[in-house]
């Protein structure tokens, strides 16, 4: 007897780490909680979804007759749709609208919808507000990732209780044999995530300004510690590729450093780049996230609420660092003193994620008991399991 059929749609598949990790996430959750649950994502591109998530995908797309037709006809044979999770209610270029869209279709054919640990911003127009009112309205279970992202579904005009869990992502552990290499050179080793961030209106530098200050920070690190660097990119693409804003930093240090460039692009192999590292410096989301589910305590560079929440629920608000205001100095003593507490400073952060990790499970449980699965149907209820972390 065939297991119950969920669909899971969101950013996964389209050249970004942070959202395959999601995904990835997601699928050994909800099979955790449901053994026997299918799974059909709904993404990017078919074959890096697979190469991500060991799962099976297909494109989510509106863009043509046929292709809304497949999707209606996979939408009908489901038992219920999960959207997320992830930073997918954002009116940035339009971003949310394939999301809505699908919830929206799901919720007229008379399937459960939930909206899983999403990222939510502000509401910027009318149709973002409307559309959003209209299909998390109408959804059997919202969850969001941070308070932020709760607060900002309800400015949108949404009048329901609103579940504050745990990006998935934090669930994932390295691979076992991660990080047992023995490592030749006593030298500290840095984790590196950096991004572009010439699209971010809250950030009021240029290009060239913010890879100045990253180089800056960078040699006064390395001035300080003695440090290796290991840039670990995580998007892959233009216009916001991760390598190539990686390189204008290198290219801008003046220190001489053993500086190594990964290429990885499976969340697994990111996890386990994280784990041979001593610290990380983290601009993005999942960097800071995959850094700590690996144990490895760094610094986050932040601009806008999404990273602060993360290290908010983390209790780790005094390790954020504003990329407006960069001091050299500043940085290069806190990353040493990072150094010289890492033993410590691992093993908190190791008993900080644990309530996060059961939170995600208890959201992924909900899940499963949307889908009616039996094996889930009689496990505790996830509110007690969160209570109980």
């Amino acid at each position: 007897m065939k297991g119950p059929l969920i669909l899971m749609a969101g950013a996964y598949g389209h050249g970004n780490v942070g959202d395959d990790a999601i995904g990835l996430a997601m699928c050994r959750l909800l099979r955790e909680a449901a053994p026997d649950v299918r799974i059909v994502l709904l993404g990017g591109n078919p074959a890096r979804l697979r190469l991500a998530t060991e799962q099976e995908g297909r494109y989510l797309s509106w863009r043509s007759p046929l292709r809304t037709a497949k999707l209606l006809t996979l939408v009908r044979s489901a038992d219920a749709v999960l959207i997320g999770g992830g930073g997918l209610l954002s009116d940035r270029l339009h971003f949310y609208r394939p999301y809505v869209l699908l919830a929206l279709a799901a919720e007229l054919l008379g399937k459960p919808v939930m909206f899983y640990a999403v990222g939510a911003y502000p509401p910027s127009t009318l149709l973002y507000r409307l559309l959003t009112r209209l299909a998390l309205g109408r959804a059997a279970a919202v969850t969001a990732r941070d308070q932020f992202s709760a607060r900002s579904i309800r400015a949108a005009g949404v009048r329901r209780p609103v579940k504050v869990t745990a990006d998935p992502a934090i669930t994932l552990s390295p691979p076992a044999e991660a990080g047992t290499e023995a490592d030749q050179d006593s030298r500290p080793l840095i984790g590196i995530s950096m991004r572009p961030m010439h699209h971010d209106p809250l950030l009021r530098l240029t290009t060239p300004e913010l890879v100045t200050k990253l180089a800056a920070c960078l040699d006064a690190i390395v001035d300080r510690t003695n440090a290796r660097l290991l840039f670990i990119p995580m998007h892959f693409g233009k216009p916001d590729d991760d390598g190539l804003f990686d390189d204008l930093v290198v290219h801008a240090m003046t220190r001489p450093v053993p500086v190594e460039m990964a290429a990885y692009q499976r969340p697994d192999d990111v996890l386990a780049a994280f784990r041979r590292c001593d610290i990380m410096l983290g601009m993005r989301l999942h960097a800071n996230i995959l850094g700590a589910a690996a144990g490895t305590p760094g610094l986050a560079l932040a601009s806008g609420p999404k990273i602060r929440e993360f290290m908010h629920q983390l209790g780790h608000e005094d390790r954020v660092v504003d990329l407006q205001s960069l001091e050299p100095a500043d940085v290069a003593a806190r990353v040493a003193a990072l150094l010289d507490n890492r033993e410590q400073a691992s093993l908190e952060l190791r008993q900080r994620v644990e309530p996060l990790r059961a939170k995600a499970r208890a959201c992924a449980l909900m899940a499963a008991r949307l889908a009616g699965c039996p094996e889930a149907a009689i496990e505790s209820d996830p509110v007690a399991l969160e209570a109980r972390s």
